[in-house]
């Protein structure tokens, strides 16, 4: 077992025949006969399998078999960016520069294909043993003409990455994404993210209605 989320739960494994490590995901069997939770699911590989860049998880297969969906992908096996800045603390500007340049390209690459992430985190940024950061974890994504599984008012994303459309809980496109990658270079530099509260609700008024301190207020030697 390499992680449990929400609705799934992603395990190590070996896929016949090549013998290659992959991360197979598997829905939790629970979820199995409610038909939102299989859609969800099922639009997650959909989108991942659409995209082929060194900067995404490369999905491998996806389906049903025996009850269990799943979808396999490729195996990154060097942790996250949240675990890279929980090790050094402040990261050197100039590798900040270097991972949010890398998460850009990524990103473009799905926004050229209409897919919009929604919850990017550090979290969800994979990292190879030889630096390669790769987007991970489409499941909230969205595309552009796709809009059954959220609807307008409902909170979707992890909630200090959000951007102040989706704390108001309003409609988001690429932009929103943009805004993901700022607060998550932001982190990077200062170690926090920008806005802080006791409350959810405090953080999402915070987010959506006022400014956040400069960085060079908070780490004066970042250029």
């Amino acid at each position: 077992l390499l992680g449990r989320g929400g609705m799934a739960a992603v395990y190590l494994a070996k896929e016949k025949g090549t013998g290659r490590s992959v991360a197979l995901k598997l829905m939790d069997p629970g979820l199995g006969h409610d038909p939102k939770f299989i859609e969800r699911f099922l639009h997650e590989a959909r989108s991942c399998a659409s995209l082929k860049h060194p900067n995404v998880v490369e999905v491998y297969a996806h389906g049903e078999q025996d009850g269990w969906y799943y979808l396999a992908g490729e195996y990154i096996d060097a942790g996250t960016v949240a675990s890279l800045l929980k090790d050094i603390g402040e990261c050197p500007p100039a590798l900040a520069a270097e991972l949010t340049a890398q998460l850009l390209a990524g990103l473009a690459h799905a926004h050229e294909r209409g897919v919009i992430h929604r919850d990017l985190k550090p979290e969800n940024l994979l990292l190879t043993a030889g630096g390669i950061l790769k987007i991970a974890d489409f499941g909230i994504a969205r595309t552009v003409n796709q809009s059954k599984l959220t609807k307008t008012g409902m909170l979707v994303g992890t909630a200090g990455y959000m951007s102040p459309e989706q704390a108001k809980g309003l409609k988001v496109d690429a932009r929103s994404d943009l805004y993901s990658v700022g607060v998550i270079l932001y982190e990077a530099l200062v170690g926090r993210v920008p806005f802080q509260a006791e409350s959810l609700g405090g953080l999402m008024i915070a987010i959506a209605t006022t400014d956040c301190p400069p960085v060079v207020r908070l780490r004066p030697r970042v250029g």
